[in-house]
């Protein structure tokens, strides 16, 4: 899992933007912020067999804690926007890609992408006819979850403050001695839980509608 924001390593991102213009597909999923309502997060599922550890990649941008938009750092990040963000790459998105991504045109990071030349592949649809389902208009991640693995997917942090910043690097402050240095962080015990539950939030909506997408043929 990699974090986007103002502590993203430079070369961290140098290796996202070449692993990502060697993958076609991603899963994507997006959080408002639950206090302020403002467009929080964007988590992205990167398909991709170029990674030889076999590993899943998982990118997480925090638009509250983006660098600013003179850095080098932000400059290499419109990058991987560009790169990931292209009309020839195709997301996977529970509901209307459109709607999702365009909500994020408020950031200059997104002004200049072409969401509509995107290819978007509705998983929430694609389920409905996969299931055959003439009279529920409408299906929660949860339930298909729940109805094609018989599995829960907690949803109770849907409308948590996804702006406050998961990152818990975003909170750590560098103490220095003569001696030595440690490195310290502002957050609670119950801080530092509530932001891996969310993490584990985001994540898993990724994961589950990967799943499903794979579950139905697509």
């Amino acid at each position: 899992l990699i974090f986007i924001n103002s502590l993203t390593g430079f070369f961290g991102i140098l290796r996202l933007i070449e692993l990502a213009q060697q993958t076609t597909s991603f899963t994507m999923d997006t959080e408002l912020d639950g206090s302020s309502h403002r467009p929080a997060l964007i988590q992205l599922q990167f398909h991709s067999t170029a990674r030889k550890d076999g590993k899943i990649t998982i990118i997480i941008f925090e638009m509250l804690h983006l660098p600013p938009v003179n850095s080098v750092l932000y400059q290499q990040i419109e990058r991987l926007v560009q790169t990931i963000f292209h009309s020839s790459k195709t997301f996977l998105v529970w509901g209307k890609g459109v709607d999702e991504l365009s909500k994020f045109q408020v950031y200059p990071l997104f002004q200049s992408t072409a969401i509509y030349a995107l290819h978007f592949a509705n998983v929430q649809e694609e389920f409905k006819l996969w299931c055959n389902d003439q009279q529920r208009q409408v299906w929660s991640l949860q339930l298909a979850v729940a109805r094609t693995f018989g599995q829960f997917l907690d949803k109770s942090w849907t409308r948590s403050n996804w702006g406050v910043g998961l990152d818990v690097r975003l909170y750590q402050n560098l103490q220095l001695n003569e001696l030595n240095y440690n490195v310290k962080s502002s957050l609670t015990e119950a801080e530092d839980q509530i932001r891996l539950k969310l993490i584990k939030y985001a994540v898993d909506d990724c994961f589950a509608t990967t799943k499903l997408a794979v579950a139905i043929g697509l």
